[in-house]
């Protein structure tokens, strides 16, 4: 493991399907010359610092971890402040839509790409900048597809593992398929107040939709749209947002950091067993 950076270097022949290595380079490795008492002893050494790296290991999993839940409890304590505020249904005061997929079989609804088109995996709690395909304006009017603004909220009603119940922003004009809600921009909620509420939601969403049984477990229009959110002013749901959004500045650097850590202290044991054979003197027992 030690010599793994200088074999990985000097010792691999590149092939045209796998690599191998070089004839004769492993022979050729000088192994240090101790007696077995100092082998063991050298051993026991970097078995015990090892040891210690990987306690710190440990330690920065608890961090991260424990910096994500901090994460959704700060979610969940915002919004319990609004325990005591109206609520209105979702369908009743903001207009809803989802879209659909255009035939892969009619080139003219794929090109030329002049429209952006989301699918649910590009819904994952971030904005909405570009998409990975695009539909012809063709397909815009001939395939029950809508050209949502910026600001229009999305929420994946399906999709493959923790897609379900995912919310977005949309930044750009855009067009979603069938297995994308939409919330248009609307007079009773602040898309960025709207957007963080169905964030903190997002297990209850998922829950939602398992409570149905069945073979497959998906949101649809009528269960988003009999949600009841909490409908404060728009002012004090702009300062949720600013306190919301101050909090999560300080919780992404404490998460950045841990991350770092964690990077850190994935590279110890090389660095430590490196050290120990590229200087064999710092590791001679006395």
């Amino acid at each position: 493991m030690a010599n793994q950076g200088n074999v990985l270097k000097n010792g691999v022949k590149t092939g045209p399907t796998v690599n191998s290595l070089i004839s004769g380079f492993i022979e050729n490795i000088e192994i240090p010359n101790y007696s077995f008492d100092e082998q063991r002893q050298i051993a026991a050494r970097l078995k015990a610092q090892l040891a210690e790296v990987d306690k710190a290991r440990q330690a920065a999993v608890v961090q991260l971890r424990d910096t994500r839940l901090l994460r959704a409890c700060m979610f969940k304590a915002f919004f319990a402040e609004l325990d005591e505020a109206p609520k209105k249904k979702l369908g009743d005061y903001a207009e809803t839509t989802s879209g659909s997929t255009p035939s892969r079989g009619n080139k003219q609804y794929w090109q030329p790409a002049e429209i952006a088109w989301v699918k649910t995996g590009e819904v994952a709690f971030a904005p909405i900048t570009a998409t990975e395909e695009a539909i012809s304006k063709t397909a815009l009017a001939e395939c029950s597809l809508s050209l949502l603004p910026p600001k229009t909220i999305l929420i994946a009603m399906y999709g493959q593992g923790k897609t379900r119940g995912q919310s977005a922003i949309l930044e750009i004009h855009a067009t979603t398929n069938q297995a994308c809600f939409a919330i248009l921009p609307n007079d009773t909620w602040e898309p960025d107040f709207l957007y963080l509420w169905l964030k903190a939601s997002y297990q209850d969403l998922r829950d939602l939709s398992a409570d149905r049984g069945g073979n497959q477990a998906n949101l649809n229009g009528a269960l988003l749209n009999a949600l009841e959110v909490p409908a404060p002013s728009k002012t004090e749901q702009q300062h949720i947002v600013a306190r919301i959004q101050a909090a999560m500045t300080e919780i992404d650097a404490m998460e950045n950091s841990s991350r770092a850590a964690m990077e850190d202290i994935n590279r110890l044991p090389s660095r430590v067993l490196a050290q120990a054979f590229d200087h064999p003197e710092s590791q001679t027992p006395p």
